[in-house]
């Protein structure tokens, strides 16, 4: 009997800031997010004191929407084909000088050892943003 690993990958792209709220990112970037929350936002309203601090920016988030299952550079991909880096890129002049973009990587493996392919082309992707 053969035992085999799964991989699961999540990947995506988050804008934060702390001068605009989540509608007038979203206006300036053009693209609507899949998820996000404007500074001061509450996560866990009504739940315990110590989880109400308010957020201290504002989140876009764009999810790949790729299955898990997808390589890397399909999922980067992805969010290429709906937020190009090079529009990304053009867009900053009308951001505010605190904005951050990141790309977030998350990798599961339902076994101790995995590994994660990375492809030239994905790198080239990231580093564009």
């Amino acid at each position: 009997m053969s035992v085999r690993s799964m991989t699961e990958i999540s990947v995506s792209l988050i804008v934060r800031t702390t001068s605009l709220s989540l509608p007038e990112l979203t206006t300036v970037l053009g693209v609507s997010p899949s998820r996000g929350h404007s500074r001061g936002h509450i996560p866990h309203e009504g739940r315990r004191k110590h989880f109400q601090t308010p957020l201290p920016h504002t989140s876009w988030i764009l999810h790949s929407e790729q299955d898990v299952t997808a390589p890397l550079n399909d999922h980067l991909r992805a969010l290429a084909a709906s937020l190009p880096p090079h529009d990304l890129q053009q867009l900053r002049a009308k951001l505010p000088a605190d904005v951050r973009v990141e790309v977030s990587v998350g990798v599961f493996y339902d076994g101790q050892a995995g590994y994660l392919e990375v492809e030239p082309g994905s790198l080239e992707i990231v580093t564009g943003y």
